[in-house]
């Protein structure tokens, strides 16, 4: 029952976070870091290079951060189901299940991305590919297996036992895998869950730690809704609101005539609901843009990054309809409207700014960029004008 509430969950923000703009997004940057990708391998010699090995194996610990342990365990658990711990092992088993089945395809499909450059860099044939996704599989299954351990041998939740089963373990056989011989690399991995798994039979079992497996599953369920917050709102994200006086220097002075400029500025700034999404969201696009050398792809995606970010700071406009005194004021709506605009061009000619430097360091195309630069200032002033009002009326 809450496996299927949490699938319907995922595909119901599914709808928001794959919207037309952000697939139309990921179609450009996944076609563009594909071409990079294949163009990339063409120019690597028939010699093997000295990056390549310590490369493939920073991937390849990064590919093992991909899934974890999915419990679905709730804060009441704690009172409801305590009579029924006995049956939490039963309930654990098949949660580590779903959650190794998972993490394991992840680690196959982003395989799968790697072996063209296990191919043409490393010169392997098929079958040591093949261990090497072995090997991958069960240092994937032996980090999940550490999470479901941890539950009841508090000892598996130490840092020491952590760095070397996270850290030290995998490292050791990827580096036997890359510098000696890859079933090397293949034995180590099995030596080391045979160890963990005999070391755990061997340990003291203690009752099941509630705060500390619903804590981690309450930190796994945030970076889900954090993600998703990019894109929608999500009511288990709340915006905190901080003073930071650093910035009331940047504030414009509350006077007559710009108190909604100024209440806008000063909600942008301090309530992360808008400022971490904005920047979040700049640091992405610049990313994205910073490894696109393709001068029309690069085009694209700046365009439709500048638009993605208009249109997430729309609802800044609707932050005090709860507030009854902005009923109150004597102001024109008019006027917030346009103090509202003021803002997001300033945001946006801001984020045009970034991204067009971006373009320019990744593209190196002189009169290219000045009429991507010239397109970018159009799509602020198309935006923000009359776009934007219609879009405001439509979600009054």
């Amino acid at each position: 029952m809450r496996l299927k509430r949490y699938q319907k969950m995922l595909l119901h923000y599914s709808k928001f976070v794959l919207n037309d703009h952000f697939v139309i997004a990921l179609l450009f940057f996944v076609g563009g870091a594909g071409l990079t990708y294949s163009n990339f391998l063409r120019t690597l010699p028939h010699t093997l290079l000295w990056w390549e090995k310590p490369l493939v194996l920073v991937i390849l610990m990064l590919f093992l951060q991909a899934g974890s342990l999915t419990s679905l365990l709730q804060e009441p658990d704690t009172v409801f189901l305590l009579p029924q711990e006995y049956n939490l092992p039963t309930y654990l088993k098949k949660g580590a299940t779903h959650s190794i089945i998972i993490a394991e395809f992840l680690q196959v499909f982003l395989l799968l991305l790697l072996f063209p450059l296990l191919l043409r860099g490393l010169h392997w044939d098929r079958l040591e590919v093949t261990a090497l996704v072995i090997m991958q599989l069960f240092l994937k299954y032996s980090n999940v297996d550490l999470e479901v351990a941890a539950a009841y041998y508090p000892k598996f939740d130490s840092w020491l036992f952590k760095i070397w089963y996270c850290v030290g373990g995998p490292v050791l056989a990827i580096f036997l895998a890359l510098y000696a011989n890859v079933y090397f690399g293949l034995g180590a991995a099995v030596f080391f869950l045979i160890i963990q798994i005999v070391s755990e039979r061997r340990s003291v079992r203690y009752v099941f730690r509630w705060n500390k497996m619903i804590q981690r599953e309450k930190n796994r369920m945030m970076r889900w809704y954090r993600f998703i917050n990019l894109f929608t709102d999500v009511p288990q994200v709340s915006g905190k609101v901080r003073r930071l006086k650093y910035f009331d220097k940047f504030l414009p002075q509350p006077k007559q005539g710009n108190t909604f400029y100024f209440l806008y500025w000063r909600t942008f700034l301090r309530k992360s609901d808008f400022s971490s999404l904005y920047l979040r969201l700049t640091f992405l696009g610049t990313f994205i843009l910073l490894f696109i050398p393709n001068y029309w792809l690069s085009f694209t995606c700046l365009l439709l990054f500048q638009y993605l970010i208009g249109f997430q700071m729309i609802p800044l406009y609707f932050a005090f309809e709860g507030n009854v005194f902005m009923y109150l004021y004597p102001i024109e709506e008019a006027e917030r409207l346009f103090a509202f605009r003021k803002i997001l061009r300033k945001l946006l000619f801001l984020n045009c700014v970034i991204f067009n430097l971006c373009a320019v360091y990744a593209t190196e195309n002189g009169w290219g960029n000045l009429l991507l630069l010239a397109f970018s200032i159009l799509e602020v002033f198309v935006f923000t004008g009359n776009y934007l009002t219609k879009r405001l009326r439509e979600n009054t």
